[in-house]
């Protein structure tokens, strides 16, 4: 069994807004490179600012960082960032960013715990 290592994180999902109605409105093979370019400037900007992808579920990047100021940092960046990409194609896009610190488990490179599902919910209401 893999070791488990539990410690304190700032946990952020950044969620590409839209995404289902970009499918709908401009086909599923522009909606997709345009989601997979969305990802990868994420989580680009994400290394770039000192934090860690952890994965890419559908149109959600889940990162962690090591303290809530460069989290925040970060998802200024990643806002500014979609903006630029958004202005660039001509194609409205933009995220909401929910984010949250505390303890979090991390195995075989997964985070776990209710800190992950905190953050989680704030994403989801941002």
């Amino acid at each position: 069994m893999p070791a488990s290592v539990s410690s304190q994180y700032t946990i952020a999902f950044v969620d590409i807004v839209g995404s289902t109605s970009l499918y709908e409105t401009e086909g599923d093979d522009v909606a997709k490179q345009l989601v997979t370019d969305a990802e990868a400037g994420i989580a680009r900007v994400v290394m770039e600012n000192g934090g860690e992808v952890v994965e890419v579920v559908g149109d959600e990047v889940m990162c962690r960082f090591d303290d809530a100021n460069t989290a925040v940092l970060c998802a200024r960046s990643i806002q500014e960032h979609i903006e630029q990409s958004s202005n660039t194609q001509r194609i409205s896009m933009s995220v909401r960013i929910g984010m949250h610190c505390g303890p979090a488990i991390i195995e075989d490179g997964r985070m776990f715990g209710d800190s992950v599902n905190v953050a989680a919910r704030m994403a989801a209401i941002a």
